[in-house]
């Protein structure tokens, strides 16, 4: 009796995790969001959410970065450094080093309070620096990934403005 309790117990669990596994691949996907309503606390507690895309069958296909810059009192635009800054366009940058990472995670949209946050540090850095800022602005650039066909081709290089993220008020 205790072992077809067990096998049933654990049939459960699988089951259970595989929905889960499948609400989370799918979760652009009417049916995958409604299943991922009811797994979701699963999905955070144990991490399934997670991938990553180094690898295929869909790998990164460019190089993002956040810019930002102040607005002063007296009306100038000021080009400020966030935490990592503009990537070189001739090597290869890490793609997974933990300040890089900590900047992806500005792009989603649902992160108004970590952009605010860095927004604030800009305002207090530059304040200390002797150039006091009344807002901070931030946005996001990319340059995209060669193919091996396009890797001879200069317009490979051309970094492109793909999102405006916020604009934070100074205190």
């Amino acid at each position: 009796m205790s072992g077809t309790l067990s096998r049933r117990l654990i049939s459960a669990f699988l089951l259970f995790h595989l929905v889960a596994g499948g609400a989370s691949l799918f979760k652009k996907t009417a049916p995958g969001a409604a299943v991922r309503s009811i797994t979701a606390p699963y999905e955070r507690t144990f991490g399934i959410w997670q991938s990553w895309g180094m690898f295929g069958p869909s790998p990164p296909k460019g190089s993002s970065w956040m810019k930002a810059a102040g607005l002063t009192p007296d009306g100038r635009e000021l080009a400020l450094q966030p935490l990592v800054g503009e990537l070189s366009l001739d090597r290869v940058e890490i793609h997974y080093d933990r300040v890089r990472k900590i900047e992806r995670n500005m792009f989603d949209k649902k992160n108004h309070r970590l952009r605010e946050a860095t927004a604030q540090w800009l305002c207090r850095r530059s304040a200390e620096a002797g150039e006091p800022l009344v807002s901070v602005r931030m946005w996001k650039e990319q340059v995209r990934t060669p193919t091996p066909q396009q890797r001879q081709d200069p317009e490979h290089d051309v970094v492109r403005k793909v999102s405006s993220l916020q604009t934070v008020a100074c205190p």
